[in-house]
């Protein structure tokens, strides 16, 4: 296979990666939180049950994560996404037939597992074998799916459920999801030389995100997956339960929809605008940027209380562009914070770190909302925890770099 024109087939492949992690991770998660609230009406679920469905799909998400190191070692990544999607299309079967809490929660164990192996760290492993160059704005791209989806398709899901019925929707997103896993097997290869190909920008001296010229300690890889743990509690629960937020708080159907669709559409636009603003300032102070803008996205969510709909989208607004440093976080300072030899691993522990905060932390969101009948309670404690891990992050993240320095050939 040759490269024609102007375009590297990189871009494609990157283009192929983000409608892989739009369907394994975008409709899995940010997109599956406006499903919450038809789900909890049409199985009456409460506030700790609906909580359970999410965290059983973070306990499969996170044990997916521990092994993909040995899968990616195995199985060619062009024969593991797709399968993935497959997986994922099966998963929404499921939630389509169920009725009952079990059959949810066997649904939520199938898209854990596929989310894993197949979405935001199987491509960033893809993404760093194909880019040399422009490495920030490609992980950029391909994370914004799981933006995108919840823009493109909260709307649409409102739409579907309230003018057909949960189950159609459902089964819509299945056939979705499987035709999407054609096209990506067709197009998408494991690495540039399966391809025939070199990477994109192989003559590089100083690769943009370079690795680490050597691999982290076990003390530093322990301190900043400690560090990563305490901000999954706030990435996965700001926008878990946001529609089941604004639902207590009064907020019609529409309303919801629409708040989901900003957080989305800005959390789209936050992780494309990190990677293009960290190739020119640095993902250090990036990510300053991002931390700043999340926090203050959670505190509007929390003043959103008073039925006010202006600030309750410039909250889900900000907090969606800011709340993208948590997966771009993972994603770049894994590349330079070890070496590429190191990096599956270290890529792994570092989302493992994350999903295991939220999939701690969000059957005590339920827990908290059931006890003070909103979750107001619980936002305000993500705001804390948030401020309080990304200053270790960050500190972390900078010794280690000027220790370790960048590699260069």
């Amino acid at each position: 296979m040759k490269q024609q024109g102007t375009i590297h087939y990189a871009w494609l492949v990157c283009f192929s990666a983000t409608l892989a992690v739009f369907c394994t991770a975008g409709l899995v998660t940010t997109a599956f939180s406006v499903y919450q609230p038809y789900l909890a009406d049409s199985l009456q679920l409460t506030n700790t049950q609906s909580a359970l469905i999410v965290l059983i799909r973070n306990i499969m998400n996170a044990s997916a994560l521990f092994t993909l190191p040995f899968f990616v070692k195995r199985v060619p990544l062009r024969i593991l996404i797709p399968s993935c999607m497959l997986l994922t299309a099966g998963g929404f079967v499921l939630y389509g037939m169920a009725g009952s809490f079990a059959a949810c929660c066997v649904a939520s164990a199938i898209v854990g597992t596929s989310n894993g192996l197949g979405g935001l760290a199987t491509g960033s492993i893809l993404i760093s074998r194909w880019f040399n160059e422009h490495r920030g704005v490609a992980t950029g791209i391909f994370t914004s799916s799981t933006g995108l989806s919840a823009f493109i398709v909260s709307p649409l899901i409102t739409l579907v459920t309230e003018k057909f019925s949960l189950r159609t929707a459902f089964l819509t997103e299945a056939a979705f999801i499987a035709a999407c896993c054609g096209l990506v097997w067709l197009v998408i290869r494991s690495t540039p030389q399966e391809a025939g190909m070199s990477p994109l920008g192989e003559t590089a001296e100083a690769p943009e995100h370079a690795f680490a010229a050597r691999p982290m300690t076990k003390a530093d890889y322990a301190k900043i997956r400690l560090a990563l743990f305490t901000m999954g509690i706030t990435a996965n629960g700001f926008y878990t339960f946001l529609s089941l937020h604004y639902k207590t708080l009064s907020y019609d159907s529409a309303q919801i929809a629409a708040i989901i669709s900003t957080f989305g559409l800005l959390l789209a636009g936050g992780k494309i605008a990190y990677g293009e603003i960290s190739d020119r300032i640095g993902s250090y102070r990036t990510s300053w940027i991002m931390f700043a803008t999340a926090l203050s996205g959670i505190a509007l969510t929390i003043a959103a209380q008073n039925h006010v709909f202006p600030i309750a989208a410039a909250g889900a607004a900000a907090g969606g562009f800011g709340m993208s440093v948590s997966n771009s976080v993972a994603a770049i300072y894994s590349i330079e914070m070890t070496t590429e030899a190191d990096y599956p691993r270290v890529l792994s522990g570092f989302l493992f770190a994350i999903t295991m905060g939220g999939l701690l932390f969000n059957p005590v969101m339920g827990m908290l909302a059931d006890l003070f009948g909103n979750y107001v309670v619980p936002y305000i404690v993500m705001f804390i925890v948030l401020l309080v891990s990304a200053i270790a992050i960050q500190r972390i993240y900078r010794r280690v770099r000027e220790k370790n320095g960048p590699h260069r050939e």
